[in-house]
C-alpha cells in the first residue's frame, strides 16, 4: 500500500503541469520500435514501458538501453530509450531527436517518461503507471499525460497474453489500447510465436495496427527474431547474452525490402543462459565457503545474513557440481561453526557428490571438535593451523537427576510410566538410569560412533583400529599429531591457503564467494508458475503456540494441499515431541494431504515421540544415520507440593464442589507464576490417568501401524517408548530409506511424476519471520533477555516447563539429553 500511495502522490503532482493547446498520445509502433517481440512476451524492463504489469513479474533488477542510428537532420527521428525495472517497480525514458519543419538543420528534442508499479506473481499480474513528456513538437503539439493500467497473464508455460490501456489525464475521450499474445509450442524459449495490436480511441477496428513474428533461441543465450509489420515493413534481430549482460542489434526494413536503420541494445542485471562464459571460464574457479557460524534451516527475512541454511548449501553445491566454470571447493572451517551433526552429515554427503563429479575439495581447518572435524574430513586435502588443537573423544549421553534435590526442596514427583523405554520422567523421579534407558542410550551412541568412524576412515584412509586408538589413547590432538595419524595433510596459516590450493590444482585458481557465484547462475525462464514441491518445516517441541506452532502449521499444510501448483510436499520433521494434541493436528492434516498429493517425510536430528507422530502418515519416511527416531510411547507424571510451601512460607486453602475439583490446584510460586498442586493424586485418580495413557499408547501404535502398513504387534515390538538411530529404524521398518532432505525431495519428484526435463521450484514454508526481535534486546549480565524467558530458555528449561504445564496429562516427548545439540539446529 505504501508503494501505491507514493505513486498516487507522484501522479497528482505531475498532472498539475500546464496544459498544451494540441495534445496527442504517442503511436505505439513508433515508440516500441526497439522491442523485437511484444511487451508481455519480452517480460523485461523495456516491456514495462508499455505495460506496467510486466514489472510485477520481474525476478530482480535489470537495466536496458537502446539507441538507433537514424539521421535526425535527414528527417528521421533519432531516439534512445532506457528502462530500469525490478520486482514490482520500474522507470523508463525515451528521447526523440527530430528536425523542425521550418529549419531542418535545427533539431528539437522530445522525451517520454513512464513510472509504474506492478503487483502479482508469475501467473498473473497487474500494473499501474504514469506517463508524461518534456519538450514540444512542431505546430505546438505536445504529448498527453497518461495513466496506464496493464494486465499480464501466463497461465501456463505455453501462452502469454497482455493488455495495456493508456488514458489521457485531461481528455476523457483520448486513450490508446494494446494487446499482445505469445505462444511457445514446446513450452520453452526454443520457439516463441508472438503478435500484438494497438489502436487509439478515435480509431475503428479497420485502423488497427498490428505486428507478428517469431523468436528462436537455438543455443542458450543466442536469440534470433523476425517481426512483420502490418504495412509491409519488417525487422530482424539477434541478441547475444553473456550472463548478466547482453547485446542486441535489430535491422529495420521498409516494405520495399530496403534497410532503413538499425537499433542497438545493451542489457545488464538478471542472469540469462549463455554458452560463452562456461567456455571461457571452464575450470578456472573454486567456490569459496566459510563455515564460521550456524548451519540452520531458515533465516529471517531481514538482518539475518550469518551462516548458511541447509537448502542454500545443497543448492550451492548442486549448482557448483554441474557448473563447468567451477573446478573445486575452497572451504574454511573454524570452531565457531555450529549446527546439529545431522545437518553437517547432509552437507558432507553433498560434498561427496561434488567430488564424484571429478572436482577437488580443499579445506583450511582452524580448530574444533568432533563435529567441525567431521565436515573437514571429507576434503581431498586439509590444511590445519600450526598451533591448532582438535579433540576427538567419542560420544556420550548422560543426564542429570533431580529427585534428591526435589525431595530436599519439598517437591514430590509421581511418575506414570507403563512402558519400558519411555524414560522422559526419570530425571525427576529417580537418582540414576534404569537399565532399559541405559541400554537404548548406549545403542544410540554406539550407532553414532560407528557412523562417525566409518566415514572418517573412508575419507582419510585409516583403519577402524587406528581410529579407535586415536579416540581412546590420544584424544587431544595437536597439529603434529593430526599429521602423524593422517587426519590432515599439511599445516599453514590462513593466508597460505590460496597457495595451497594452487599447489593442489596445479595452477592458480580464482576463488568466488556465494553472492558472485549465484549472480553467474542462470535458471531456465519458463512462462507461468512452474510445478512446485513444498518444503514444510515442523521444528521444535510439539506445541500449540511455539515450537512447531500447530495451528499455524495446520494452515500451512492446508495451503500447500490446496495450491494447484504444489505437486508434492516434503515435511521436515525435527522435533522431540511434546503435547499429543498439536502432534495429532499436524498428523491429521498431513494425512488429508497425502490423499491428494505425495507427502514425503524427511526426519532431521530428532523426530521421535510426538516428532514421530507427525511423521507416521507420510507416504515415505527418510531419515539419516544421525537421526533419533521412534520413541512410540506415552508418558505422564505428577509434580506436587510435598513440603515446599511450608519451607518457603506459602500455604494454600480452598473450597470446592466436585470430588476432584482441587486436582492441580495449589500454591503459586512468586515471580515464576508456576502452580504447584497441593496434593498427590489418589489411587483412583492414578488409575484413571493410567487408563488414559494406555489408551493413547494403543491409539499411537494403531495409527503408526495404519500409516506404515504394519501389524499392531510388529509396531508394539519396536515401540514402548524406545528410541532408535535412523539406521536401526530402517532395519525395523520405522523408516523407508536412509538419506537427507535432498533424498526426500528426489522421492517427492518421482512420486509427483514430474517430467525430467521440466524445471520445478522448491518453496519453503512457513517463513521464519521478518527479523529476530532479540537483536534489539538489552544485554543483562551478558545474556540477551528482550521480552521474556523464552528467548534464553534452554532445551531442559523448556522441557520441564512443558511437563509442569501438562501436569498429569499424557505427553509424547523425549528428554533434552537425547537431543543435546538439537536447539543449535533449529534456531527458532
Amino acid at each position: 500500500m505504501k508503494k501505491v500511495a507514493v505513486l498516487l502522490l507522484a501522479l497528482l503532482a505531475l498532472s498539475t503541469q500546464g496544459e498544451a493547446h494540441k495534445q496527442f498520445i504517442a503511436p505505439y509502433y513508433l515508440q516500441s520500435d526497439f522491442l523485437t517481440t511484444a511487451p508481455g512476451v519480452a517480460g523485461d524492463a523495456g516491456g514495462g514501458f508499455f505495460n506496467p504489469a510486466v514489472w510485477g513479474m520481474m525476478d530482480g533488477p535489470e537495466v536496458q538501453f537502446f539507441w538507433n542510428d537514424r539521421k535526425a537532420n535527414e528527417g528521421d527521428p533519432q531516439s534512445w530509450a532506457v528502462s530500469l525495472g525490478s520486482k514490482g517497480i520500474g522507470f523508463s525514458a525515451q528521447e526523440w531527436n527530430y528536425p523542425t519543419l521550418l529549419d531542418p538543420t535545427v533539431e528539437n528534442k522530445l522525451t517520454d517518461y513512464n513510472i509504474g508499479l506492478g503487483f502479482g506473481d508469475q501467473e498473473y499480474s497487474f500494473g499501474l503507471g504514469y506517463g508524461w513528456s518534456s519538450g514540444k513538437m512542431d505546430s505546438g503539439y505536445e504529448r498527453e499525460q497518461t495513466i496506464s493500467f496493464g494486465l499480464l497473464g501466463r497461465p501456463c508455460r505455453y501462452v502469454s497474453f497482455g493488455y495495456a490501456g493508456h488514458a489521457s489525464v485531461k481528455n476523457d475521450e483520448m486513450m490508446r489500447s494494446q494487446l499482445d499474445l505469445g505462444v511457445r509450442p514446446f513450452g520453452t524459449s526454443l520457439i516463441t510465436l508472438f503478435g500484438d495490436a494497438a489502436m487509439l480511441s478515435d480509431q475503428n477496428f479497420g485502423d488497427v495496427e498490428w505486428a507478428a513474428g517469431a523468436e528462436i533461441e537455438p543455443i542458450p543465450g543466442i536469440k534470433v527474431s523476425g517481426k512483420f509489420m502490418h504495412g509491409g515493413a519488417y525487422m530482424t534481430g539477434i541478441s547475444v547474452s553473456f550472463g548478466t549482460d547482453a547485446f542486441s542489434v535489430t535491422s529495420h526494413y521498409d516494405k520495399n525490402n530496403k534497410q532503413t536503420y538499425n537499433t542497438y541494445g545493451v542489457r545488464s542485471g538478471l542472469t540469462a543462459p549463455n554458452i560463452f562464459m562456461p567456455m571461457v571460464m571452464k575450470d578456472k574457479n573454486y567456490l569459496e565457503l566459510t563455515f564460521d557460524n550456524r548451519i540452520k534451516y531458515r533465516r529471517y527475512k531481514f538482518f539475518d545474513n550469518d551462516g548458511y541454511t541447509l537448502m542454500e548449501l545443497l543448492d550451492l553445491l548442486e549448482r557448483a557440481k554441474n557448473d563447468p566454470m567451477i573446478a573445486g571447493l575452497s572451504i574454511k572451517i573454524t570452531d565457531q561453526m555450529t549446527g546439529s551433526i545431522e545437518l553437517v552429515w547432509e552437507v558432507r554427503e553433498k560434498i561427496k557428490e561434488f567430488q564424484a563429479a571429478g572436482k577437488k575439495v580443499v579445506v583450511w581447518f582452524e580448530r574444533g571438535g568432533m563435529t567441525q572435524y567431521y565436515l573437514a574430513s571429507v576434503a581431498d586435502k586439509i590444511m590445519v593451523e600450526p598451533e591448532t588443537v582438535v579433540m576427538l573423544q567419542g560420544y556420550n549421553m548422560g543426564r542429570t537427576f533431580y529427585k534428591s534435590m526435589l525431595d530436599k526442596a519439598g517437591i514430590g514427583v509421581d511418575e506414570f510410566r507403563f512402558f519400558e523405554y519411555k524414560s522422559a520422567f526419570e530425571a525427576l523421579s529417580r537418582t540414576s538410569m534404569t537399565e532399559a534407558d541405559k541400554q537404548q542410550r548406549y545403542e544410540l551412541v554406539e550407532g553414532f560412533y560407528d557412523t562417525y568412524r566409518a566415514d572418517i576412515c573412508e575419507s582419510r584412509g585409516i583403519t577402524p583400529e587406528q581410529f579407535d586408538h586415536i579416540v581412546n589413547e590420544v584424544v587431544l590432538l595437536s597439529a603434529d599429531s593430526l599429521l602423524a595419524y593422517n587426519l590432515v595433510d599439511t599445516t599453514g596459516r590462513k593466508d597460505a591457503f590460496k597457495d595451497f590450493i594452487t599447489e593442489i590444482a596445479g595452477k592458480e585458481k580464482a576463488t568466488i564467494g556465494k553472492k558472485r557465484f549465484m549472480m553467474m547462475q542462470a535458471d531456465a525462464k519458463e512462462w507461468g508458475v512452474p510445478p512446485q514441491i513444498a518444503i514444510i518445516y515442523a521444528l521444535g517441541p510439539c506445541s500449540m503456540d511455539d515450537g512447531i506452532n500447530a495451528r499455524r502449521l495446520e494452515k500451512t499444510i492446508k495451503s500447500a494441499r490446496e495450491n494447484k501448483h504444489v505437486k508434492a510436499v516434503v515435511l521436515r520433521a525435527d522435533s522431540p515431541g511434546g503435547d499429543i494434541l498439536p502432534s495429532d493436528i499436524v498428523a491429521v492434516e498431513l494425512k488429508k494431504t497425502a490423499e491428494k498429493k505425495p507427502v514425503i517425510i524427511s526426519q532431521g536430528r530428532v523426530a521421535a515421540s510426538g516428532g514421530y507422530w507427525i511423521s507416521m502418515y507420510g507416504d515415505k519416511i527418510v531419515a539419516s544415520p544421525w537421526t533419533i527416531t521412534g520413541s512410540i510411547g506415552v508418558i505422564g507424571g505428577w509434580i506436587y507440593n510435598n513440603g515446599l510451601g511450608e519451607k518457603i512460607g506459602l500455604t494454600y486453602d480452598h473450597t470446592q464442589k466436585g470430588k476432584h475439583a482441587d486436582l492441580g490446584h495449589g500454591i503459586v510460586l512468586p515471580l515464576l507464576g508456576a502452580t504447584i498442586p497441593d496434593r498427590k493424586v489418589t489411587l483412583e485418580e492414578r488409575t484413571i490417568i493410567e487408563m488414559n495413557i494406555r489408551t493413547w499408547y494403543k491409539q499411537f501404535v494403531e495409527r503408526v501401524a495404519e500409516g506404515r502398513g504394519m501389524e499392531f504387534d510388529a509396531v508394539h515390538e519396536v515401540a514402548q517408548g524406545r528410541v532408535w538411530t535412523g539406521t536401526a529404524g530402517l532395519e525395523n521398518g520405522l523408516i523407508d530409506e536412509l538419506g537427507g532432505m535432498e533424498k526426500a525431495i528426489q522421492m517427492a519428484f518421482d512420486a509427483a511424476k514430474f517430467k525430467s526435463n521440466r524445471p520445478y521450484k522448491l518453496i519453503e514454508m512457513p517463513g521464519k519471520g521478518k527479523f529476530d526481535m532479540s537483536m534489539f534486546a538489552p544485554k543483562l549480565l551478558g545474556v540477551e533477555n528482550p521480552f521474556g524467558s523464552k528467548f534464553i530458555e534452554t532445551d531442559a528449561m523448556r522441557y520441564y516447563r512443558m511437563m509442569l504445564e501438562a501436569n498429569g496429562r499424557p505427553l509424547t516427548m523425549l528428554p533434552p539429553e537425547l537431543h543435546d545439540d538439537y536447539r543449535k539446529s533449529i534456531e527458532d
